[in-house]
């Protein structure tokens, strides 16, 4: 059976803190709050008009998926940046590695502990997700797919933090380089895709007959993905058409109509190389002996 040493003894260690249920608890509590004022909102609302927006269920939905995403991106970094730089700076890190324990082993320990607690924010806030149930308009699969591929976020924004971890001897230094990662994918890409209509002569906005290059770096994207996928579930698949400024009228290509899988292809791929990049740095770093 597989068994993780590095995983067992973060998992300890973390959840015998009051922190982490704190975090939780807080996390929670922003979600329910925007849920529940929302829903109350759209009950008085139903009452007033006598008809009922179911609509205004899949916004809300969406509403509350989006700032739950926008937490665990928040959240992901500041764990997962000082998995290596924190051992680093204990000199923990010699001795774990003069271990049987591989670089290879620590990496994924260290992963799958954030991942834990990633797992367990998800899962804790399934009831307040489960609103939108009231009155219909998302199914359960909907909701499955939509949580698994925030897990999956998570991976990739945490083996690019445990990364930048494992380069930068100190945590201050692989926080910032992590969160500005991040900012990079999510503000960073959205930017070079608009690029070529903030120049335009024309006052209209510019739609393309193809794909420009810097519109495919949108599937490193992860928001953009996710963004994707609750607006198709809601009914406006074409909301990945306008974010593309590609016209409905011209005939689609592989890469949009499959866009979600070419998306997690390319970002697994992603995650890979970050291990991979992670492990090779901490082996040559520490035969080399310079830890």
């Amino acid at each position: 059976m597989f068994r993780n040493p590095v995983y067992e003894k973060e998992i300890r260690s973390t959840y015998r803190s009051v922190r982490i249920l704190a975090i939780i608890v807080i996390f929670n509590i922003i979600l329910a709050l925007v849920g529940i004022s929302r829903l109350s909102y759209i009950v008085n609302d139903m009452h007033f008009n006598g008809s009922a927006e179911y609509s205004a269920m899949l916004q809300l939905y969406i509403m509350i998926a989006t700032i739950e995403f926008l937490l665990l991106v928040l959240i992901i970094p500041g764990q997962t940046a000082a998995a290596i730089s924190g051992e680093r700076e204990r000199r923990t890190l010699d001795a774990m590695l003069s271990t049987n324990i591989t670089p290879a082993a620590l990496i994924l320990g260290k992963l799958m502990a954030s991942l834990t607690t990633t797992f367990l924010f998800i899962t804790s806030s399934l009831p307040v997700l489960s609103l939108v149930f009231i009155y219909g308009g998302i199914q359960v699969s909907d909701l499955a797919l939509l949580l698994g591929y925030m897990l999956f976020s998570a991976i990739y924004i945490g083996s690019c933090s445990i990364c930048f971890s494992s380069y930068f001897r100190h945590t201050t230094t692989s926080t910032i380089i992590s969160y500005g990662f991040v900012l990079f994918l999510f503000i960073g890409t959205l930017f070079l895709n608009e690029f070529p209509t903030l120049f335009s002569e024309t006052v209209t906005p510019t739609f393309q007959t193809s794909l420009s290059p810097a519109s495919y770096c949108l599937i490193l994207n992860p928001a953009i993905t996710f963004y994707y996928i609750m607006n198709r579930q809601a009914g406006n698949p074409d909301i990945l058409l306008e974010l593309l400024h590609y016209p409905k009228f011209y005939d689609s290509n592989l890469i949009i109509e499959h866009w979600i899988q070419f998306s997690i292809g390319i970002q697994f791929l992603i995650i890979l190389l970050f291990l991979f990049f992670a492990a090779r740095h901490l082996k040559n770093n520490f035969y080399s002996g310079k830890y």
